[in-house]
């Protein structure tokens, strides 16, 4: 008998959070023995990230994301239709959404084709509307990625329909040069260096981060900010990066704040700092604290979101209120003139890490909800 075959949809064509997390989903399916197959829309804007799915030895599929409407339910139902029959010849016999948007297209086409529907939920979606319930309808289990997603859903869930499962935090990444990591992103040997991996957009902080960094450095502290993250793929991204670039202007901080922009090296991002810091708006579980703590590194973090339950505040990092800069800046001041807590912090977050979010247990909890999805249905 053929293993079992999951298809994993991901809505978007960033090599962002929800994307590397998928792909790691998949190499641990494919651990448990199941067959993978990853969705992704149509459109060249999935290039690169095909082709990371195609190095790391998945096949890819695509679908559609057509205009949702009630008015003009025919786009949606071609789609469906197509995905359906692509489901039917693969012999698909799990969807796995990475994301609530993934399920809106493919779930009522697996539900068609006779495969069971699971969905993450890697964000907090506290708004829906008629037709968001509608879509979601098809979906038999829900996978939230922190107790705090699982509580800011704006649709009925029926016992038993809904899991929390922490993602696995990865390996540590290969250990790097820091004077060569340094020097590759123009930074001081001498700094204190904090890193935020996260492209510009709408969901991050930056802005806070910045004017914390405006403070910082009135205070006299010798402290630099590495950032990496898309800045220019899209409108959005440019035109939320020109107001950045502004405030970095307006507060004196283009010298001690530095925009790298994507970076495919990440073991080069960590090798280069001393700490990792998260400002943000709002998250679901981010992916880059187990990365963090996986590297030994203290983390600083807007309290926001399931960020609490990866962090533990004043063990393995501090925790700062949403939008205060000044709480920002002193958190900041302090780690950056403590080596020892830094490394205390740091060493604490790695056994968390591994203790909590190893991969073995995340692997345990998936085979579990994956063969209880594959029960045949109680008359």
């Amino acid at each position: 008998m053929s293993a079992p075959l999951i298809a994993h949809i991901i809505p978007w064509t960033n090599l962002a959070g929800t994307e590397l997390a998928t792909l790691r989903l998949a190499e641990a399916a494919r651990r448990l023995g199941y067959g993978n197959v990853l969705y992704l829309p149509e459109g060249d804007a999935a290039a690169q990230l095909e082709a990371l799915c195609r190095d790391h030895r998945f096949d890819t599929a695509r679908f559609a994301q057509p205009e949702v409407s009630l008015r003009r339910p025919w786009p949606y139902l071609a789609a469906s239709l197509a995905v359906r029959a692509d489901f039917r010849r693969r012999g698909v016999r799990i969807v796995h959404a990475g994301e609530l948007l993934g399920a809106y297209f493919t779930a009522f086409a697996g539900r068609l084709a006779g495969a069971r529907v699971i969905s993450h939920v890697r964000a907090d979606h506290p708004q829906m509307n008629d037709l968001d319930r509608l879509l979601l309808w098809p979906v038999q289990h829900f996978l939230y990625v922190s107790k705090s997603a699982m509580g800011r859903q704006d649709f009925p869930l029926p016992p038993g329909r809904g899991t929390v499962l922490y993602d696995a935090a990865p390996p540590a990444p290969p250990r790097v040069d820091r004077g060569a990591a340094r020097a590759h992103y123009g930074l001081p040997a001498e700094a204190v260096v904090f890193g935020m991996p996260a492209r510009v957009s709408p969901q991050k902080d930056h802005a806070t981060l910045i004017r914390a960094m405006a403070q910082v450095r009135a205070a006299g502290g010798n402290v630099h900010v590495l950032i990496v993250g898309d800045t220019d793929t899209d409108a959005g991204h440019r035109a939320q990066f020109a107001v950045l670039s502004e405030l970095m202007q307006e507060t004196g901080t283009g010298g001690v704040v530095h925009f790298a922009g994507f970076e495919g090296e990440m073991a080069r991002f960590y090798g280069a700092i001393d700490g990792l810091v998260l400002s943000t708006h709002t998250e679901g579980f981010p992916l880059v604290l187990l990365e963090a703590m996986s590297a030994a590194l203290p983390v600083i973090a807007t309290n926001v979101g399931g960020i609490p339950e990866a962090v533990a505040d004043r063990e393995t990092g501090l925790l700062v209120p949403h939008e205060d800069a000044p709480a920002l800046a002193g958190a900041l001041l302090r780690l950056a003139g403590d080596a020892p807590l830094r490394s205390a912090f740091g060493e604490a977050g790695r056994q968390r890490a591994e203790s909590r979010f190893g991969a073995s247990r995340f692997e345990r909890e998936l085979a579990s909800i994956y063969a209880r999805l594959l029960e045949p249905a109680r008359p």
